[in-house]
């Protein structure tokens, strides 16, 4: 049984797990069982979350992140690295013969993955980051810290990021190095419960780590090694970036980070734009959720750079800055 599950993380974050959750049931029907799980330390999910869940057959899961305060109010009063931690939660508890499928909030379905999941043999995987720069750090010395071997294998990424219609940039190849964004274990892993434990080890060695924020990413990485069973490094067709979407064949999960990316995609890419439009539309006409302007259209986006270009030009020929928002507030 597949059994796909994602975060909730607060008032404002549902807009990305309702539109995950409505893109699945699109492509995947009914069949395969969906969970969010939600910190108790933050405000549960609003009301029309909670009816849009029970309409579309989705639990609602309470857990407690031992890192957060007791209460949040205040998202932006943690370390980022301490909400990304509510992901390793998601995974704890696999019953026997579930297949666990992690994702990120804002993923869309464009085709179904579940054949794909149901066919891995491996108890677990996770597919690479896109490129190298994220961890920061020197991996032999990480290794050595936490006690555990130095991987023999290694993963393919890119040296860099293109856009337009620039070509492919070369491949180097790395310790194995894992997004956490899709992450796939079964009842026989150990994965889920190595992954909680080094985040709590790094989350107490932070020199190891000097971008801090990616912490549960190198956690992942070292629990995959850490494990005495293969695992799976599962394809970029099944987390696949606006940045590697050029390269990237038969896309399956789109992970588009923020609604900007999304509707440029949906804008440049024919295969996005088919997938994703009738879905942002049944959101708005069957759920009350209106993404409508800000994904169909680019003029959100263009605003904002507008107001931004303009701030920039006002700071360079007048000498002066213009207010955020926030701090016009």
């Amino acid at each position: 049984m597949i059994h796909f599950v994602l975060n909730s993380h607060g008032l404002g974050f549902e807009k990305y797990s309702m539109l995950c959750v409505k893109s699945l049931r699109a492509v995947c029907g009914a069949g395969p069982r969906v969970s969010v799980f939600c910190p108790d330390n933050v405000a549960p999910p609003p009301p029309i979350a909670l009816d849009f869940y029970a309409r579309h057959g989705v639990e609602v899961l309470s857990f407690h992140n031992e890192l957060l305060p007791a209460r949040l109010g205040d998202l932006g009063a943690v370390p980022a690295r301490h909400l990304t931690f509510n992901k390793v939660y998601a995974m704890q508890g696999i019953a026997p013969g579930e297949r666990r499928v992690f994702l990120d909030a804002d993923i869309v379905f464009l085709k179904d993955p579940c054949p794909y999941f149901e066919s891995i043999s491996e108890a677990s995987g996770a597919s690479p980051v896109n490129t190298p720069e994220a961890f920061g750090g020197d991996w032999g010395a990480l290794y050595d810290a936490v006690g555990v071997p130095f991987p023999k294998s290694r993963v393919e990424v890119w040296t860099r990021y293109v856009y337009g219609d620039a070509p492919e940039p070369e491949k180097v190849s790395i310790p194995p190095y894992f997004s956490s964004g899709v992450v796939y274990a079964t009842a026989a892993s150990t994965v889920p419960d190595l992954w909680l434990r080094m985040c709590r080890e790094l989350e107490g060695r932070l020199p190891l780590v000097p971008r801090t924020f990616f912490i549960d990413q190198i956690a992942l990485s070292v629990a995959l090694e850490q494990t005495a069973r293969p695992y799976r490094v599962l394809p970029r067709a099944f987390n696949t970036t606006y940045e590697i979407w050029r390269f990237t064949p038969d896309c399956a999960l789109f992970h588009y980070v923020g609604f900007d990316a999304l509707a440029a995609a949906i804008a440049r890419f024919p295969e996005v734009a088919r997938a994703v439009r009738p879905v942002v539309k049944d959101l708005a006409r069957e759920d009350g959720l209106d993404l409508r302007l800000g994904l169909l259209t680019e003029i959100p986006r263009l605003y904002r750079r507008s107001l931004g270009i303009l701030a920039r030009t006002t700071e360079q020929v007048l000498g002066f800055r213009l207010p955020t928002a926030k701090e016009r507030t």
